[in-house]
């Protein structure tokens, strides 16, 4: 029996070990109905909002994440992997990485804080920092529990690059070490700190994907400074050579002819160099040089004896100063040519190629994630919008049959927007008067009411308005009208001026205001019952701003603010002339990737800045004192406006290179010769900061105006096909520009094309599903290219060619409705007629007959029943 038993027990144990245990089964069916409640949730939110669930940012960091499997492990290894399993868990949290990611930020911000003396000291810095401290080494843990039974994979798996950075971070923060970071060597800490804010660029997919766009471009670009640096380095010898004697601040050394070579290629004032070279230092001193040896800082003495000798005649300088002449001029210009205009531009556009592809890579990327989220956004708002209609539909039928109003309709998009009901509304009207043939000019009197009312009437002053705004003519007097307005700001800027005529300048102004004003006044009259849609547009409520802005009264500094506000209507000529919306345009696209190569740049200046307060700022606290004006400074230097001027005030001293201008100025510095340090520092940030990113900002407008103007010569193109299409099928321009706005709402991911998904759903919208087989011959007739879908061009013939269907079938119906009524009257008053009817419909019922008439049905049903009732007969 105890043997049956024990046998018993160990069945049992050997099944459990083979399955997982009960408390794990539980824990992780927790965390997993938990998560897919909240994912439920998000998207239950999310689809009562217009918006899709939000998805995963990283699908390996997911796989990488999930649950570690508790199949066959048995004591201290189970608890082992429960634990990890758990680290998982608390890894994947969205607040536990938000956490993260605020603590990333502030020690980032803390480092730059604790630069000011007042602040380096803060007991509230030092415990935030703790608490970032001990967030971070948590982390560290927390992934090293989270290996499992391999926590050494924390510094071998694919992401080893990063744990290792973050884990030497974190210990080299610790407070363990004593005072070995204390005095001078705290500033190694800082930098230590201050590397955590690349942990904020690895978190950002955006920044990350540039960052590695310019890492992949400086890896590239490895022959191309090869070269760069022997054209400087056999410039530097041959510079050394011929100038030695005669330039030794700039010439005295290959590292510092190479350094002056480097500042030269940058375009910073490298005629200043050339022109003491090619008159002499004696004749042209260029700032540097002084023949009073006495008075001299290092460097700094031109040395007449040893430039021409000690015994030369005038002849023989003379001679000198012509071969300088053509020595100067020759290596100089020839070294500008070579370095500043292919070598470095070859240097510069290798990166910003790489980078530019990034950012491509990018934008196509975020449009394609924005143009699915418009498309499932734009479904499911449909759908909704269908099941409510349906809904209300059969719970109104009966009342909507006796009231004759459409109370129910405007119940049911209650939930739209006003915007949104109108653009659906004047789609319905558009396709019904497409699909079915409807008047559009009856459906809106329809919607207006009687004119005699005053809804009637209202609405009949908004349609005149909108014609009236829309008219082209009526654009050109305002475009007129913004140019006598910029006018008149700038004569209003000239006191004789206006002593003389004042008062018609005053005069002129008050009438531009009052068509301003006018325009305003029409614009939201022609909006109808919905005045509060004038201000979708971002143009319209600028008009609005400085309108308004302009009958406040204005005196002192209001008259100043009023004065700039009438200026900014100069700025409504960008809606009048194509070429300037292009420009306008190519901004607005530019704006995200701009504002990610930015933030690259603000992280560089602060970078740079905390690095140049930690280095310079006892020997220059002018330029690097305060972490504020350190970036202020490095912004000036990545202008290229003499940035050697720091550099030489860090690399020789504040005492002997020209500070004393800013000791004028209270500025009382500790000389401290940094060497090369200096050059390491402004060489880097010059080739980083001003050449690389400065230039991608560049780069990056011009490829967003380069697709403007693409676009808008493709619109221009299309709208050419358009109107050929108008003229050849004989359309009104009115009933095109219908078929234009409905494509654009259909359009559903703004991807320029129309499929047959968006199609069917804007046909859903008026109650129409046609066949699969008849929506793909309709569409097949205008989809030239068989791809399935159809862009503007092909949408307006689309519509011509549902609409030259409907009336054809129409007139069809019309014509048997009349044959149908001709027979039957004959039927009835001559017999023989009638007879013979009935012959031949026998004659055709025997031979199968010919094409079949559909019955149809006339307002009062009488037709019908005729036509139903004579062919029975």
């Amino acid at each position: 029996m105890f043997v049956a038993r024990a046998n018993l027990q160990r069945a049992l144990l050997m099944r459990r070990e083979a399955e997982p245990s009960a408390e794990a089964t539980e824990s992780a069916s927790a965390g997993r109905a938990e998560s897919d409640a909240h994912n439920d949730e998000a998207g239950t939110t999310g689809e009562e909002n217009g918006e899709a669930p939000p998805e995963s940012e990283n699908s390996e960091d997911e796989d990488s994440l999930a649950p570690l499997p508790l199949k066959g492990l048995m004591g201290w290894r189970r608890q082992v992997v429960r634990m990890a399993n758990v680290a998982r868990y608390l890894l994947g949290r969205y607040w536990f990485t938000s956490l993260v990611m605020l603590c990333i930020s502030w020690a980032s911000l803390s480092v730059g804080l604790q630069t000011y003396e007042e602040l380096s000291e803060s007991d509230v810095l030092n415990d935030l920092d703790l608490f970032v401290l001990s967030v971070f080494t948590a982390e560290c843990a927390l992934k090293i529990i989270a290996e499992g039974l391999h926590p050494w994979r924390f510094f071998m798996g694919k992401e080893m690059r990063w744990n290792i950075f973050d884990f030497v971070i974190v210990v080299m923060s610790l407070p363990i070490w004593g005072g070995t970071f204390s005095g001078n060597n705290i500033a190694i800490l800082r930098m230590f700190r201050l590397l955590r804010i690349m942990k904020l660029v690895k978190r950002i997919p955006q920044l990350y994907m540039i960052i590695m766009g310019l890492i992949g471009g400086l890896k590239s670009i490895g022959y191309i400074l090869a070269l760069l640096l022997l054209v400087f380095y056999l410039y530097a010898i041959s510079g050394m050579y011929a100038w030695a004697d005669n330039d030794q601040f700039h010439f005295r050394s290959v590292p510092i002819a190479m350094i002056t070579l480097f500042r030269m290629s940058t375009l910073e004032n490298w005629a200043n160099v050339m022109n003491i070279n090619y008159f002499g230092c004696d004749q042209f001193p260029g700032g540097y040089y002084t023949t009073n040896a006495s008075e001299a800082k290092p460097y700094q003495f031109c040395n007449v004896t040893a430039v021409y000798g000690a015994n030369a005649t005038d002849a023989e300088i003379k001679s000198a100063r012509i071969l300088n002449y053509f020595l100067a001029t020759f290596y100089f210009v020839t070294f500008i040519l070579i370095s500043a205009f292919v070598m470095l531009s070859l240097f510069i556009g290798a990166i910003t190629m790489s980078m530019t592809q990034s950012m491509e890579q990018m934008k196509a990327a975020q449009e394609e994630v924005e143009r699915k989220e418009r498309l499932e956004k734009a479904r499911k708002r449909t759908l909704e919008a269908q099941r409510r209609e349906r809904e209300k539909a059969q719970r109104e039928a009966a009342e909507r049959a006796a009231n004759g109003d459409d109370a129910g309709a405007v119940k049911q998009e209650e939930k739209l927007s006003a915007a949104e009901r109108r653009d659906r509304q004047k789609m319905r009207e558009v396709l019904l008067q497409t699909w079915d043939e409807v008047d559009l000019t009856d459906m809106l009197t329809m919607n207006q009411g009687d004119n005699n009312s005053l809804r009637g009437r209202y609405l009949l002053l908004a349609g005149r308005c909108t014609k009236l705004v829309e008219h082209p003519q009526f654009s050109g007097f305002i475009t007129f009208v913004i140019c006598m307005a910029g006018l008149m700001v700038g004569l209003q800027t000239s006191p004789a001026l206006t002593d003389k005529i004042g008062g018609v300048l005053d005069a002129i102004d008050s009438i531009i205001l009052a068509v301003f004003t006018t325009e305003v006044i029409l614009k939201l009259l022609a909006e109808g019952l919905e005045p509060w849609l004038y201000f979708r547009s971002a143009w319209n409520t600028f008009d609005f701003i400085i309108v308004v802005g302009s009958f406040l009264p204005g005196q002192g500094g209001m008259l100043t603010m009023l004065r700039l506000l009438r200026l900014l209507r100069v700025l409504k000529l960008v809606r009048a002339f194509p070429q300037l919306q292009v420009i306008v345009s190519a901004l607005m696209k530019g704006v995200s990737s701009i504002g990610y190569i930015g933030l690259i740049l603000l992280l560089c200046f602060y970078v740079f800045g905390i690095v140049g307060n930690m280095l310079f700022a006892d020997n220059d606290p002018f330029h690097f004192k305060n972490l504020h004006y350190a970036m202020i400074s490095l912004f000036h230097c990545a202008t290229m406006d003499g940035w050697s001027d720091v550099l030489y005030i860090n690399y020789y001293g504040c005492d002997a290179y020209g500070y004393d201008d800013y000791e004028a100025l209270g500025y009382t510095c500790k000389p401290g010769r940094m060497g090369f340090i200096a050059v390491a520092y402004f060489c880097s940030f010059i080739v980083l900061g001003a050449m690389v990113l400065i230039t991608l900002f560049i780069g990056v407008v011009t490829t967003s105006m380069e697709e403007a103007t693409q676009e808008m010569e493709a619109e221009k193109a299309l709208l050419r096909r358009i109107e050929e299409l108008r003229i050849r099928k004989q359309v009104d321009q009115v009933v095109i520009d219908s078929y234009m706005q409905v494509f654009r709402m259909l359009d559903l991911d703004g991807s320029g094309s129309v499929e047959e998904a968006e199609l069917r759903i804007g046909l859903a919208a008026i109650g129409k599903y046609p066949s699969y087989e008849e929506l793909k011959e309709m569409m097949d007739v205008v989809d030239e290219d068989g791809s399935g879908q159809i862009d503007i061009v092909e949408f307006v013939e689309f519509m011509i060619h549902v609409r030259e269907k409907s009336a054809e079938q129409k007139k069809k119906a019309l014509e048997a409705v009349q044959d149908d009524a001709e027979t039957e009257k004959a039927m009835a008053t001559d017999p023989d007629v009638n007879a013979d009817s009935a012959r031949s419909g026998s004659t055709g019922g025997r031979t199968g007959g010919t094409d079949r008439i559909q019955p149809v049905t006339a307002t009062d049903g009488s037709v019908l029943q005729d036509q139903q009732g004579w062919e029975m007969a």
